[in-house]
């Protein structure tokens, strides 16, 4: 499977030359040149580092691409090995199916700090034939095919919440191996 490295836009502001970045790169610009005691910056907090230690400096980030999701999408990674179903979750989405206002379920959900937004995988499951199972197969692949590709280290925004994600080592195996970290616009961040 051929992967897709995310690129970002970053401006020389002396030269006034744009160029192209991967994460590992604003990373090592962020990390450079720090003490022993620097606890590096990673792909869950980096942007944080990146307004910190860079913005405005040398550099800047122009054009930051941000996918914005809801409630039932399916995603997926360009490191999946399988076509494993992952789809997103919110608490005001959530609580359509039960007797809370999404209102409500917010309210209750950040009185208990419990996360706003998530993305689940779904169980898998190998069943006998049986009349349909082909259609079944098939709008599952389609379904897999159309779903919204995020990485490691994009920003997502889920009810107007932005969030970084965070994709786990064989986050296959997980069923929440892919990880929404709040960034802006979100109770938990001061």
């Amino acid at each position: 499977m051929k992967t897709n490295i995310r690129t970002y836009n970053v401006k020389d502001i002396n030269t006034g030359k744009v160029l192209e970045w991967t994460l590992s790169d604003i990373l090592r610009e962020i990390n450079s040149d720090r003490t022993d005691e620097w606890e590096n910056y990673n792909e869950t907090d980096w942007h944080e580092g990146w307004n910190d230690w860079v913005e405005g400096d040398i550099y800047r980030l122009i054009n930051t691409h941000i996918i914005t999701l809801n409630h039932n999408d399916q995603v997926k990674t360009s490191s999946d090995r399988y076509e494993t179903v992952f789809t997103v979750g919110s608490v005001e989405g959530y609580s359509q199916s039960g007797s809370e206002t999404p209102e409500q379920a917010l309210e209750r959900s950040i009185g208990f700090r419990h996360p706003l937004a998530w993305v689940n995988a779904s169980g898998a499951c190998i069943t006998a034939d049986y009349e349909g199972k082909e259609d079944d197969r098939r709008r599952a692949s389609e379904a897999y095919r159309d779903a919204t590709l995020i990485n490691s280290g994009d920003h997502v925004i889920v009810e107007g919440r932005e969030y970084t994600v965070h994709v786990l080592d064989r986050h296959e195996s997980y069923s929440d191996g892919i990880k929404l970290v709040p960034l802006a616009n979100h109770p938990y961040i001061n």
